[in-house]
């Protein structure tokens, strides 16, 4: 059977963590062999009972049955603490690798892939990788070793106990497979949907403003309903099957497995071929395969589900890639670079650039896009809304490749996954992680801050006007995505966040439109004096926010339309000044 790259990314770890795989597993061997081993004492006891004198031989086997109890519980409980040391450690390893390989898709892969779904298949993969080792360590070796102890045994007796146990547990096992087939589907199905719930949970609930916002807690709930019905229905076709499985294998094992052995044994020691040891020897096996067969049966079932689960998720995220091999053959990938800034001597250079969305790649946004910033310059972006502005600066910042053309820093080619070290953003809608302020504003450094450095770059956003006064200060949490927050404040820590970065070069996407008007000059100062050994983009709407560039380029339907100062375009008379027009009379 070939292996997808699911699970050979766990035997990948796996064979990493060898040494304590073999501590475990070492354990639980010890434990299950004197667990095995009962049965055949038990067996030879009754040999013993009957009629026989031979006390001292009963104490010995007493003596012996008592310590291979207590061996069997000192062994399982010294593998059950090591396994959380070793295999939840693996687990959390697993978790880490998986984590940070799901950050190593491109930005497009996060806008078509619903991000609560993402953030459930992450956290789900390690929960059933961890899963699966408990059922493995604690059902699947302690049967596989328990059978093999019994069949030793049974050839040693009767081999044609051992020769009927072989071929029912063949048997048993083509029987399993055939009806987990249809387990196995289900289960996919449902590793899809609950994904898909948990994600829409996610969902609901990160956007609790817009629920509040419009009273909508009934809309929410009429959809969670819908798609609960949809879960339940695969989720109960799912467990009835999985019902009918074990209904099927108990039948199976009492029929086919207990009958013939009970009645040949029987037959045996009635013609006075076997014990009475080994008659009780033999019961005492059937006796205990049946209680192992059904963790084995539960062992398959279970694996089917984990392993459908798993996979599921795990396609979702990387298709067939082992992320474990790549992780580890490539050591560098773990660094982050993109927090470390980039400086330039000379020119910024965007040449023949023309951009289309990868999902509709006949179709281009940005098109024969041709701009050269010289260190230093400061140049303003305007234009209508969807004209492209938005998507240059994505272009810019690295978060989509450019479909055509070039973007160069002082003449040499500029690597998309290296252009965000460039520069500082400061965006127009700024969404806050759910911590500090403090680390917000530090979020873009690599490096340690002082508070003296984070203070200073607080004070020149303005953000320490409002900051100073919470209770908590710095450490105030911010609430999801910045809730707790008003816009203008986020917007305040943004700039502050920006100023720490300090890289040579600095993009304003309308960084100050969320602000009112007093605030707006403040930062508007602050920002023009950081302007002063700084190479800027600014995206303008208003266009009074970019008096003080040396240009203005006018971007129209994807295409630069016109380049020059404010004064030079307004004598033109084209798309600035109709722009300038309308803006003066309240229309934009």
């Amino acid at each position: 059977m070939k292996l997808g790259a699911d699970k050979k990314s766990l035997i990948s770890l796996i064979k990493r963590n060898k040494f304590s795989t073999f501590v475990c597993y070492g354990a639980v061997t010890l434990a299950v062999i004197c667990s095995a081993l009962l049965p055949v004492i038990v067996g030879q006891l009754f040999g013993v009972l009957d009629g026989s004198t031979q006390s001292r031989k009963l104490v010995v086997l007493l003596i012996l049955l008592f310590s291979l109890s207590l061996l069997h519980s000192i062994f399982i409980h010294s593998g059950a603490r090591l396994h959380p040391k070793y295999f939840l450690k693996m687990a959390f390893e697993y978790k880490k690798i998986t984590f940070e390989k799901a950050w190593e898709y491109d930005y497009g892969d996060f806008v078509e892939k619903p991000s609560g779904k993402v953030a459930s298949c992450v956290n789900q993969l390690y929960i059933y990788f961890y899963q699966a080792l408990e059922n493995i360590y604690f059902q699947l070796f302690y049967v596989v070793i328990t059978m093999t102890v019994f069949l030793f045994t049974l050839t040693f007796l009767i081999w044609q106990n051992a020769v009927y146990f072989i071929v029912f547990t063949i048997a048993a096992y083509w029987l399993q497979q055939t009806l987990l087939k249809r387990i196995t589907k289900n289960n996919e199905k449902l590793a899809d949907r609950t994904a898909m719930t948990q994600g829409k949970v996610f969902d609901s609930f990160s956007n609790f403003v817009n629920v509040f916002s419009f009273n909508q807690r009934s809309k929410e709930t009429a959809k969670m309903d819908e798609i609960n019905s949809s879960l339940f229905s695969i989720h109960k076709e799912t467990e009835t099957v999985i019902r009918d499985y074990y209904g099927i294998a108990s039948i199976f094992l009492r029929t086919v497995l207990w009958g013939p052995i009970l009645w040949f044994n029987y037959v045996q020691y009635s013609n006075g071929n076997i014990s009475a040891a080994t008659f009780g020897t033999t019961i005492a096996i059937l006796a205990n395969y049946s209680e192992i067969y059904f963790p084995l049966t539960e062992f398959v079932a279970d694996y089917s589900r984990l392993s459908s689960s798993f996979k599921q998720n795990y396609t979702y995220l990387f298709g067939d890639r082992n992320v474990v091999e790549e992780y580890y053959a490539e050591p560098d990938s773990k660094t982050d670079g993109g927090l470390t800034p980039v400086t330039f001597e000379s020119h910024l250079e965007l040449k023949n650039l023309n951009f289309a969305y990868p999902d509709r790649p006949d179709e281009f946004v940005l098109k024969n896009i041709n701009i050269t910033l010289h260190k230093n310059e400061k140049i303003g972006i305007v234009g209508k809304s969807g004209g492209g502005k938005s998507t240059l600066v994505k272009l810019l910042l690295g978060f989509y490749s450019q479909t055509n053309g070039e973007i160069l820093l002082d003449g040499k080619p500029m690597p998309t996954d290296e252009l965000s070290n460039l520069f500082s953003y400061i965006p127009q809608d700024t969404s806050l992680f759910q911590d500090t302020i403090e680390y917000n504003i530090a979020y873009g450094t690599k490096t340690d801050i002082t508070d003296e450095m984070l203070l200073e770059a607080s004070v020149k956003a303005h953000a320490d006007d409002f900051v100073s006064e919470l209770s908590d200060s710095y450490q105030t949490l911010v609430g999801e995505r910045g809730i707790k927050l008003s816009m203008g404040q986020r917007q305040r820590i943004a700039i502050a966040r920006a100023m720490l970065k300090n890289t040579d070069f600095l993009i304003l996407d309308e960084a100050t439109s969320a602000l009112d008007s007093h605030t707006e000059k403040k930062i508007q100062d602050a920002i023009e004096n950081l302007w002063e050994e700084k190479t800027v983009i600014a995206i303008a709407h208003r266009l009074s926010t970019i008096n003080n560039v040396d240009k203005i380029l006018v971007v129209d339907n994807g295409e630069i339309v016109e380049v020059g100062s404010k004064e030079e375009l307004l004598a033109k008379n084209g798309a600035f000044k109709e722009l300038w027009d309308q803006q003066k009379k309240g229309m934009i």
